[in-house]
């Protein structure tokens, strides 16, 4: 167990005209999960993260991947396909080896997600399509398998194709924030695989811009806690513990402020188990 540092380059980096002797820092994300080994943390220096493949978090039993500040550390998919791209916690070609993984405070651009076990967690992150996520004909993963998300916020960009929104095995939401602003929607986001299991979904507040692109599968209310839906589809129009099936009034979803308005009915509604 060990803490390591992991910047865009390597050694130092410059911000607002300053240059901090980071010459302690990995430039390589294997050389750092090597040393920070079971139950360490890496922590993430401010800068942009480029990727083109799959990006796979799974270094170790226990690892925890850390933006040093508070999405200053960006994990950006750089290529033009946000759809298939996946950042991935744990080893999905090996279940339950490692266990524990979590990703805390990264802004993340373009990635579906997908976590192995459900002891794997992001938490505190930024998630930013600014890009449709499913581009005209393709098949495209928001959500995928298992683990904790708690306390982030999704902005997502959905347009043609998205038959597989939320995908397999339900992941738990709590403290979350999501925004779907749907273009020209195909064949309507929707839910492939197994059954939302009751409690999945606390204090979490979910709007789309067009209740038509919800296919009427993907009921999530039924699952919900204090949690707030608007525009998302008949499934979600009723039902749940205490929610709320009215506008959350997120700040601005087309710049991704998902933060809620002084006036939003959502404040003051949550649960604090």
């Amino acid at each position: 167990m060990a803490t390591v540092y992991i910047s865009p380059t390597g050694g130092a980096v410059t911000k607002n005209g300053l240059t901090a002797d980071t010459s302690y820092a990995y430039s390589s994300l294997s050389s750092a999960e090597s040393d920070a080994g079971d139950n360490g943390i890496i922590y993430f220096l401010d800068g942009t993260y480029d990727q083109t493949t799959t990006l796979a978090l799974k270094g170790a039993e226990g690892l925890t991947y850390e933006s040093l500040n508070s999405e200053k550390a960006i994990l950006n998919n750089s290529t033009s396909n946000a759809g298939p791209l996946q950042l991935k916690l744990g080893d999905d070609a090996n279940p339950g080896t490692p266990n524990n993984i979590k990703a805390n405070k990264f802004l993340i651009k373009g990635f579906g997600t997908y976590s192995t076990n459900a002891t794997d967690e992001f938490n505190d992150c930024k998630f930013v399509w600014s890009t449709n996520l499913a581009p005209s004909g393709s098949t495209s993963y928001g959500f995928g398998n298992t683990g904790k998300y708690t306390n982030c916020s999704f902005s997502h960009r959905v347009t043609g194709n998205c038959a597989r929104y939320f995908s397999y095995a339900a992941p738990v939401f709590k403290n979350c924030t999501i925004s779907i602003l749907a273009t020209n929607v195909t064949n309507a986001v929707t839910w492939t695989g197994s059954v939302v299991p009751n409690g999945a979904i606390t204090n979490t507040a979910f709007k789309c811009n067009d209740n038509t692109a919800i296919n009427s599968n993907l009921t999530l209310v039924n699952s919900a806690t204090n949690s707030s839906f608007f525009q998302m589809g008949s499934g979600n129009a009723s039902g749940g513990t205490n929610c709320i099936f009215t506008d959350p009034q997120f700040v601005d979803p087309l710049t991704d402020d998902l933060r809620l308005r002084p006036s939003s009915p959502c404040i003051g509604a949550a649960t604090s188990s």
